[in-house]
């Protein structure tokens, strides 16, 4: 087997996943620059993962008393955590100060890449020294996996970014730890199952993990097609830096809309006065007046 199959092999499953990710991307997809950026962080975030996976393994041996203890403490804590925690890291410090990051999908979109250089660079390791069988099954396995940890990740982060633009700190804070503590989960549990399998050699327990497996992908497209469809901008941004201009509007006429940080304002409007005729009292003639004076919209509104 030549070793660009290999490569091959490794690296197609993940370049599918982001196709089909950055096509969801319908609003306002990202610019290629920053994708590649957060996809190069992810692949650099393998380096601090094994480092801390090697120490660490070192730790589960000298705690566990028994192969199910050494596998709990392994595969449903140390490697789930290290790893999702190196892929956030790297893809907030990649995006979360760019003024590109201004759409909720977009957080899904970073996040997913990021799991994919992580999940790439694992990829062509396992290929290389397990051979080309280990890289088909892992391209319906262990890619889908990263991508969906990603997924789930991009979910809440984009809504601690909501909650951070919008100065809420307690929802901040509750988003963005579900944006670890979820893909730890389902991350934790999938590692945790096919160990369990492979030290038992039990076909029940393998049957379990490719069931968990499908009942990941299956809620995973479902959520990600309804945060494309319900994609919805975070803040405004003008100008070449990342401060949010709360006083950029998108106008209809003279009303300001859509932008929840402007004043709601409209200028240079119609006033209307009634004149009303002593001898004809249920006749009301409507005149427009125009004034230069601001009003606010909610004066505007019937009570």
């Amino acid at each position: 087997m030549t070793a660009s199959i290999l490569l091959a092999v490794a690296i197609i499953p993940t370049l599918a996943v982001l196709f089909y990710v950055y096509k969801l991307d319908k609003v306002e997809p990202e610019p290629f620059r920053l994708l590649a950026k957060t996809f190069l962080f992810g692949v650099i975030s393998t380096v601090p993962a094994i480092v801390i996976e090697f120490l660490g393994d070192f730790i589960c041996e000298g705690l566990s008393s028994s192969m199910i203890d050494y596998l709990v403490l392994e595969y449903l804590l140390l490697v789930p955590i290290t790893e999702e925690f190196c892929k956030r890291f790297f893809v907030k410090l990649a995006v979360w100060e760019s003024k590109e990051f201004d759409y909720t999908f977009d957080a899904i979109v970073y996040c997913v890449f990021g799991s994919m250089g992580f999940a790439c660079l694992e990829n062509i390791l396992y290929v290389y020294q397990y051979g080309l069988s280990t890289g088909l099954l892992r391209a319906v396995t262990s890619i889908p996996g990263h991508a969906i940890f990603g997924l789930y990740m991009g979910i809440f982060l984009g809504k601690a970014k909501v909650a951070y633009a919008d100065g809420d700190l307690k929802h901040y804070k509750y988003n963005y730890t579900k944006s670890l503590f979820i893909p730890v989960l389902l991350h934790g549990l999938y590692d945790y199952i096919v160990s369990l399998a492979g030290e038992a050699e039990s076909i029940i327990i393998y049957a379990v993990w490719i069931f968990y497996i499908i009942m990941m992908d299956v809620w995973a497209f479902r959520e990600i097609k309804e945060a494309s469809e319900t994609d919805h901008a975070i803040k405004v941004l003008t100008g070449d830096d990342d401060t949010p201009d709360n006083n950029a509007n998108v106008t209809v006429g003279n009303v300001a809309i859509d932008n929840p940080y402007a004043p709601k304002t409209v200028s240079n409007a119609p006033v209307y006065t009634t004149e009303s005729d002593s001898t004809a009292a249920a006749t009301t003639v409507l005149e427009p007046e125009t004034s230069n004076t601001e009003i606010n919209v909610d004066d505007l509104l019937p009570e």
